[in-house]
């Protein structure tokens, strides 16, 4: 919420395992189609969190709180590797 803008950060396979992990372990929609806002806000998490940008021990709950916007390009996309 200070107004610091991240740019082209990159979800990874890890962050999306993170995800998956994350969603099962709270009864969470493992499919982010089934639930974007909140798939989307912990990809974001992930990425950041794995980057170092957002610290590491803070959890998911204070990204949300302290988060003003997330946009996501792509989201859900096949990439071809």
């Amino acid at each position: 919420i200070d107004g610091t803008i991240h740019e082209n950060i990159r979800v990874i396979v890890p962050d999306m395992i993170r995800h998956s992990e994350v969603a099962q372990r709270h009864k969470w929609p493992t499919n982010i189609a089934d639930d974007p806002m909140r798939g989307a806000a912990f990809y974001a998490y992930a990425a950041l969190t794995r980057l170092g940008i957002y610290p590491k021990d803070k959890g998911f709950d204070d990204f949300v709180n302290e988060v003003a916007m997330i946009e996501a390009d792509g989201l859900g996309e096949e990439v071809n590797p």
